[in-house]
């Protein structure tokens, strides 16, 4: 699953601009089924052409390394009482997953936002 940035129309979300009545998703810890932790929750890839995020940004930090993945959206759940995203991986899992530098995709910006809210949607 090799994305190249150049030839993409996907917009980086940082978590932590993404407010949420349990607080800023950057404050959300990513939990896999057998509830162990995978990592926090850097961001997001979102097509504002389609409307909906593609990725999530999986941060994942060992000793002095920092490593962030791109982890295929799917269903999430929130686990507001651990502040907890529940996803469809296991922390081993991560290591399978292409790395990625956020800094390589644009920024979601205001005019993305409103293509995104006011472009009618091809059938």
């Amino acid at each position: 699953m090799d994305i190249d940035p150049n030839e993409s129309h996907l917009r980086y979300i940082d978590a932590s601009s993404v407010d949420t009545p349990l607080g800023h998703l950057n404050e959300m810890t990513l939990v896999s089924p057998t509830n162990d932790d995978v990592g926090k929750l850097d961001g997001m890839l979102f097509d504002p052409w389609e409307r909906h995020v593609c990725y999530f940004v999986v941060e994942s930090r060992h000793w002095f390394d920092t490593r962030r993945y791109l982890l295929p959206a799917g269903p999430t759940r929130i686990e507001s009482d651990r502040k907890a995203l529940r996803v469809d991986i296991e922390p081993d899992g991560l290591s399978a997953l292409p790395q990625v530098n956020p800094d390589v995709y644009p920024r979601m910006s205001d005019d993305d936002l409103i293509s995104a809210l006011f472009t009618p949607r091809a059938a």
